[in-house]
């Protein structure tokens, strides 16, 4: 475990309403993802969950992004490409990119 390390998962409504889901779709999407951070937590990881109703979540990845760098005076940022083209292209491509030169 590296104690450098902090990971991060967001419920967002624009991954929830770019298309119609289901309810139980996501309801159960986001229970394996509270699992997850709940379980790496009780490892001693270092993990920021940021919930739906979250009232400091903006419902966007790349303003969230960038409040938890300012927040937590964060010096390095990787990320795990993303699975779908379309997030790569709306946040990566278009903000991390562009906005973040220390990764």
């Amino acid at each position: 475990m590296n104690k450098d390390v902090v990971y991060v998962m967001m419920e967002m409504r624009q991954e929830t309403d770019y298309v119609t889901h289901h309810i139980q779709k996501v309801t159960a999407f986001f229970s394996a993802m509270r699992a997850f951070s709940d379980e790496m937590k009780s490892k001693g990881h270092d993990f920021i969950y940021l919930r739906i109703n979250d009232a400091n979540n903006e419902q966007s990845l790349p303003k969230n992004i960038k409040n938890l760098i300012s927040e937590h005076s964060f010096k390095h940022f990787e990320y795990l490409l993303p699975d779908e083209y379309r997030l790569d292209r709306r946040a990566v491509e278009r903000t991390m990119r562009r906005d973040f030169y220390f990764y």
